[in-house]
């Protein structure tokens, strides 16, 4: 909801090749619950947006957050796959856990004391509790999860996506490389070819 046309031409300027965008979710309701201050309605044109000026957009997107139903999940999943289809996006999705200390955990009464124990071996941070929802069944969850790409993002990355992308930070990188090169050249003091820490060439 920050995301500008002046921001995305400034970034595309400095080099930037990629951006990532925490969407969460596709469904209003469910950003309203989080407080996630995102008008839905107004990521495709945020992605289309970004992609027209040649940087690649990565969505990050979560499942089973509170008030989430299963429906809710399955609409986040079409939409990411929505936009990778017309896009060329990519994304990863994760699944809620419930860290100690946060806002979620005092709602849920969090009451977990071994943290060494492995609960979800197919997860990053295995030893953190799922969030589920009233009614929300764990294995449909993991089952979403899976059809998602298992949050491995390069999966869910077309050729063509990650041509452009390498391109893109192809040209990032000699961008930065000339701006840096016409920065040497202005340094006073410094023989042709010197690095910018090195002494000043004697006279004569």
């Amino acid at each position: 909801n920050l995301m500008t046309a002046d921001l995305l031409a400034d970034l595309k300027r400095a080099g930037c090749c990629r951006i990532d965008y925490g969407v969460e979710t596709a469904v209003q309701s469910v950003a309203d619950r989080i407080g996630k201050a995102l008008q839905v309605s107004d990521v495709p044109r945020v992605i289309e947006a970004t992609v027209r000026e040649g940087m690649h957009a990565h969505l990050y997107c979560m499942l089973s957050m509170p008030g989430e139903t299963v429906d809710d999940m399955r609409e986040t999943v079409r939409f990411a796959e929505k936009m990778r289809r017309r896009h060329g996006c990519s994304y990863t999705f994760q699944i809620t856990r419930v860290f100690p200390g946060t806002p979620l955990a005092q709602e849920v009464a969090l009451d977990h004391e071994d943290w060494t124990e492995t609960l979800h071996p197919d997860l990053r941070y295995a030893n953190v509790p799922m969030y589920l929802g009233v009614g929300i069944d764990r294995g449909a969850v993991l089952n979403l999860w899976r059809q998602a790409g298992a949050g491995n993002e390069i999966r869910t990355i077309p050729l063509q996506a990650r041509l452009r992308h390498g391109v893109s930070v192809l040209r990032g990188r000699i961008a930065a490389r000339t701006r840096l090169r016409r920065l040497r050249e202005r340094l006073p003091g410094r023989a042709e070819g010197a690095s910018p820490g090195s002494p000043p060439a004697p006279p004569g």
